[in-house]
Order: structure tokens, then C-alpha cells, then sequence
């Protein structure tokens, strides 16, 4: 049984301009990883051709597919101790399908190539427990694959199941071909992709077309046929489209800022690979640790989001984003910080820091310098601190950091950026 990925419907869009190289897919950008998880849709189309285009600098449009309903959520995960996974020595991934008690796919993932080991599945409704595994492993990908290039293996499929108290068995053998036939722009409904590479996968009985990209560690869709005629000569008359709406880019906050407009907190952020995400709690916090939902802003079709917070400055505050995804899934932003425009005289530099800092010191005096981490660790501390001290910050963590500095006229507070 083969892992389920999606199929495409493609259009060439020659009154949209998409800018797509010929990608090079490795091992390190695209082989899955424990710990991976993807949620994906399926339909089926008619076709008694092969329904795409192969060859460079495609457009291929699956931006009209239609979910059938049915949804899969997989899991990657180690299949050590799994049912089966004895009689497979290669295998060291595998891929579980949540919405089933079990069922178990297994692969090989190496530097050289993404095989598929086996498959364990039982049926409790009639009794059946079905295994299957392939010597050497089926391969899906080689490494590095691009376009024309082809690579063939030889491969023996043993199949077994248990029927009844009997155990039934049967093995063949094959070839498999895997080839790079063409890349360019994907369009599904939930996103463009550029710098993809279709892969035709053929076996005996078997068509598939994985579209690929290095970055995403499953495919973004897959093209499966699924019928041929009484003498398997490979007559397709209907395709499956499984593509994934669900995990293969993260929404990512890639800049979160604070400043102030009419002395209250304004947040910007940009965000990316929206899809999937419903909004972001706000949350506020007077010391770093605590935190608390102060508003609610929800994901639209762009990727500039804000916040302004009527709240009144008198010492610095903390902010960062919960991110709430569709599915409930609640993930968070770094915490950053805003003190009010007049409470320091003092100023640092270079901020963001790289290896060290130095600090303004008016009129030559000493002061007392402390540094903290958010999570309230004392990172640096000096009680006779002058202009001609350097903090030295190559050591420290990436993030936001609190400079806390006592003259004689009281505590001020400076925040600064680790890069």
C-alpha cells in the first residue's frame, strides 16, 4: 500500500507571470523527519489521458480542486516496536494514519534515496491482518534528483496476510523507475508554490506523479491513477488528487515590533502560510513571565497585521502573539518589549548587538549595570560601570534582553535585541 498524495489538474496560465528555476531536490531539503505531521485532502477527477504537462517551466493549476470530504492526518514517527517492523531491517521511519487503529507504513530514508519498505494493516471488521514488504526498498526519490534525470531499481514485493486462521502469501517481482519529467509553478487552493519539480514514479501496474519541493518534507501533491485494463496495460481512467491543506508551511511571524504612537503600544507584525491559522491572542505582561490576552486579531488575505493597546506606559512591558490555529493548535511568537519614550537618558550601541555593547554614560559618572534575560536571569552585572566599559554578548542567547541601570538619580531601564 502506498503512501496517499495528492493529484493535479494542471492549466498553463500564460496571463500570469510566476518566476520558477530548475530545482535540484536533496536529500537534507526534502527526506520526512520523525516528528513530521501532515493533514491533507483527496478527490477524484476522470481522465483517459495522463492529466498533466511534464516538461520545464510549467504552470500547473490545482488552485480549482474540490475537497471530497475525506481527510487524512499522518504522523511520522520511528517504527521501532511497531506491528511488523521486525521483519523490516531497513525501515527507520514511519508513517501512521491517525484516523486508523492501525495502520502502519514503512520506509527506508537514507542520504542516497526515500523508499518504501512495507506496509502493515489489519482489519478488524473482517478479521485480516495484512503485511507487505519490499527487498530492496521501492523507491520514491533518489538523491540529488532534477529534471531528466532517471534512476531504475529492481525490487521483490512479498505479500502476506492471515485469513481466517490461514496464513496467505504471495511474492513477486519488478522494476521501479523514478524520473524528473518537469518543474515550475504549483497552484493549489491554499497556496503558490515556485521551484517545483514533478517526479514520475512508475511500476508495473502503477502511475504517480509527485510534485516536490526542497524545504516541505512530503509531497505538495500527488497524482495516483487508479485503474488499468483486464491485461494491466496501464489504461487510466480515473485519478485520485490527494493534496495537503494542513502542516507543510508553518505560519511564520517573520517580524514582530513595538513602538509608540500617541504614547500607547502599537504591535506590527508580518506573518506568512496564513492558511491554516485562525488569528493571534495579544498578550500583555509586566514582568516577562505572566501573560495575559489583551486583544484578538483575526488571520485575513494579507500577511500586515497591528495592534494598538490603550494602555498607559509608566514602566517597561512585554508583549508577544498565541498564535491559534483552525485546528486549536496554539503556538507563540517571541516576547518582545516597549518601555515609555522618556524614562531612559542613557542609550546603547550597536542594538541589536552582535559580540559586545557599550553604553552612554553622561558626564563621565559611575553607574551600577545589570542585564537580564526574559526569563529573569542575571546575565551582567557592574557596580562601577563607566563609558569605557564593554559588555561582551557573543555568548549569549539570540533574543530580547532588559538593562536595568541605577545613577543617583534613581533606576532606568533600556531594552536591547541579541542577534
Amino acid at each position: 500500500m502506498k503512501l496517499k498524495l495528492p493529484v493535479l489538474f494542471y492549466s498553463l496560465l500564460i496571463t500570469i507571470s510566476f518566476v520558477s528555476a530548475q530545482p535540484i531536490i536533496t536529500a537534507a531539503g526534502f527526506n520526512p523527519q520523525i516528528g513530521d505531521n501532515y493533514k491533507i485532502q483527496n478527490t477524484t477527477f476522470y481522465s483517459t489521458s495522463v492529466p498533466i504537462v511534464e516538461g520545464p517551466d510549467q504552470i500547473w493549476d490545482g488552485s480549482s480542486l474540490v475537497d471530497s470530504g475525506a481527510a487524512f492526518t499522518y504522523s511520522f514517527i520511528s517504527p521501532k516496536g511497531l506491528p511488523g517492523s521486525d521483519s523490516l531491517p531497513l525501515a527507520n521511519l514511519a508513517i501512521k494514519d491517525i484516523s486508523s487503529a492501525a495502520s502502519y507504513s514503512y520506509f527506508q530514508i537514507t542520504s542516497g534515496k526515500w523508499g518504501w519498505a512495507g506496509h502493515y494493516f489489519k482489519d478488524s471488521a473482517i478479521g485480516k491482518s495484512h503485511f507487505e514488504r519490499n527487498s530492496p526498498s521501492a523507491p520514491y526519490m533518489f538523491y540529488p534528483i532534477t529534471y531528466n534525470q532517471s534512476k531504475t531499481d529492481t525490487i521483490l514485493d512479498y505479500n502476506s496476510w492471515v485469513d481466517n486462521g490461514n496464513l496467505v502469501s504471495n511474492t513477486s517481482k519488478g522494476v521501479n523507475t523514478v524520473s524528473g519529467v518537469g518543474y515550475g509553478t504549483l497552484l493549489l487552493p491554499h497556496a503558490n508554490y515556485n521551484n517545483v519539480l514533478c517526479v514520475k514514479i512508475q511500476g508495473a501496474n502503477s502511475l504517480d506523479y509527485w510534485f516536490v519541493a526542497n524545504g516541505i518534507h512530503c509531497p505538495l501533491l500527488q497524482l495516483t491513477s487508479n485503474r488499468t485494463d483486464s491485461n494491466n496495460n496501464n489504461i487510466r481512467t480515473d485519478w485520485t488528487a490527494i493534496y495537503y491543506s494542513g502542516i507543510p508551511l508553518p505560519l511564520e511571524i517573520t517580524t514582530f515590533t513595538a513602538s509608540l504612537k500617541n504614547k500607547s503600544p502599537l504591535l506590527q507584525w508580518q506573518a506568512t502560510n496564513i492558511f491554516n491559522a485562525k488569528g493571534f491572542n495579544v498578550q500583555r505582561s509586566i514582568n516577562g513571565k505572566s501573560f495575559e490576552n489583551v486583544g484578538f486579531v483575526a488571520v485575513g488575505n494579507n500577511t500586515n497585521y497591528s495592534y494598538s493597546d490603550d494602555f498607559k506606559l509608566t514602566s517597561t512591558v512585554f508583549y508577544r502573539l498565541q498564535q491559534v490555529d483552525k485546528d486549536g493548535s496554539e503556538f507563540y511568537s517571541k516576547t518582545i518589549c516597549i518601555q515609555p519614550d522618556y524614562i531612559s537618558s542613557y542609550s546603547i550601541f550597536p542594538n541589536p548587538a552582535k559580540d559586545a555593547i557599550h553604553i552612554s554614560i553622561p558626564d563621565g559618572n559611575k553607574v551600577a549595570v545589570f542585564v537580564y534575560n526574559l526569563s529573569g536571569k542575571l546575565v551582567f552585572e557592574n557596580a562601577s560601570f563607566t563609558v569605557s566599559t564593554v559588555i561582551e554578548t557573543n555568548k549569549w542567547a539570540k533574543g530580547s534582553y532588559l538593562i536595568r541601570i541605577k545613577d543617583n538619580t534613581g533606576w532606568q531601564v533600556i531594552n536591547m535585541e541579541k542577534e
